[in-house]
C-alpha cells in the first residue's frame, strides 16, 4: 500500500509540472505595444563599379565565339595589367533564325571592372571601348564603408527605439517598459543604372575617351522593429 501511494504521488508530481507549464505558456500579455524607430545617413560613395560586354555576331558560331573570346581575353589582361579588379560574368550564345532556319549565331559575354581610384577606372575604360561596350556604369559602397556605416547607425536607431518606447511607456503612465523581441534591418544603395544598353561595342585601333564621372552619395538606413511590454505603475 505505500509502495501504491508513492508511485501515485511520484506520477501526480510528473504530472503537474507540464500543466504549470502550460499554463505559463499560455499566459495572456497585456499591454504589449509593435514599434519601430529608423536612422539613415548619406554616405559618400568609394567603389566604381563598370559591367562591360562583348557582342558578335556569325554565320558560323565558332567565329563569333572567337571573336568574344579574344576580345574578353584582351579586356582581362588589360584591367589585371591597370591592378584593376576584374572578373567575368554570363556568356551567352543564341541562334539567329529566319523563316525558321537558323541562318547565324549571336555570342556575348560581360565583365565587371571596379576599384577604389575613379580616375584609374575611367582611364582603363577607355581603353576597354575600343572593343568592348558599357552596360552599366555606378558608384557604389564597398563592404567596409558600408559595414562602418551601419556600425553607427545601429547604435542611432536602437537609441531612437529606446526613446520612443520610454516616451509611449511615460504617456501612458508607466513606470517603465521591458524589450520582447527586436530586428535590425539595414537598407541602401540602387539599382545600376544602364548606359548604351544593347549597344553593340565599335572596333577601332583609336582609344576612346574616358567617359565622365561624378563624385556621388548614397543613403543608408538602419530600421528597428520590436515588441515592447508596458511595466505596471
Amino acid at each position: 500500500m505505500i509502495r501504491l501511494l508513492t508511485l501515485t504521488a511520484l506520477l501526480a508530481s510528473g504530472l503537474a509540472a507540464p500543466m504549470l507549464l502550460m499554463a505559463h505558456d499560455g499566459e495572456t500579455h497585456y499591454d504589449r505595444i509593435n514599434l519601430s524607430a529608423s536612422a539613415g545617413s548619406e554616405i559618400d560613395t568609394d567603389t566604381l563599379v563598370a559591367v562591360l560586354f562583348k557582342q558578335h555576331q556569325s554565320s558560323d558560331q565558332a567565329t563569333a565565339s572567337d571573336e568574344v573570346n579574344r576580345s574578353i581575353r584582351w579586356a582581362i589582361e588589360q584591367a589585371k595589367a591597370a591592378n584593376v579588379k576584374v572578373t567575368t560574368s554570363s556568356y551567352n550564345t543564341q541562334p539567329i533564325y529566319q523563316k525558321q532556319n537558323i541562318t547565324g549565331w549571336r555570342v556575348r559575354q560581360s565583365i565587371r571592372v571596379e576599384s577604389s581610384d575613379a580616375k584609374l577606372l575611367a582611364e582603363l575604360l577607355g581603353e576597354l571601348q575600343q572593343e568592348l561596350s558599357i552596360q552599366t556604369l555606378q558608384n557604389e559602397l564597398s563592404i567596409a564603408a558600408r559595414k562602418q556605416a551601419e556600425e553607427g547607425l545601429i547604435a542611432e536607431a536602437l537609441n531612437a527605439f529606446q526613446d520612443r518606447a520610454a516616451a509611449i511607456a511615460k504617456t501612458l503612465g508607466r513606470s517603465g517598459h521591458k524589450i520582447v523581441n527586436i530586428n535590425i534591418n539595414a537598407s541602401g544603395g540602387r539599382p545600376p543604372r544602364p548606359m548604351m544598353r544593347g549597344a553593340v561595342a565599335m572596333e577601332s585601333a583609336a582609344k576612346v575617351a574616358a567617359p565622365a564621372i561624378e563624385s556621388d552619395s548614397l543613403r543608408v538606413e538602419v530600421r528597428v522593429n520590436g515588441t515592447i511590454e508596458l511595466i505596471a505603475p
